[in-house]
């Protein structure tokens, strides 16, 4: 749970709840990453119900599945 929530994909969160980007591609040049490193990190994210993929066409579009994030450690 810790690299999904490393500082990196805290920031593809907020992109993805700010700008609601309409693709993977589109999120990685918001970001300046590469979109294979993007659509690594949102896959990782999705397995923990973070997100989830809205498929238009031949693209998949990352959405965030929360409004507010609370993480509690124990």
């Amino acid at each position: 749970m810790a690299r999904v929530l490393s500082d990196e994909n805290l920031a593809l969160l907020k992109a993805v709840r700010e700008q609601q980007p309409d693709s993977m591609d589109t999120l990685a040049q918001a970001v300046g990453k590469h979109a294979a490193n993007v659509s690594r990190s949102m896959h990782a994210m999705a397995e923990y119900g973070l997100v989830k993929f809205i498929k238009n066409g031949r693209t998949v579009a990352p959405q965030a599945t929360f409004e507010h994030l609370s993480v509690d450690f124990c």
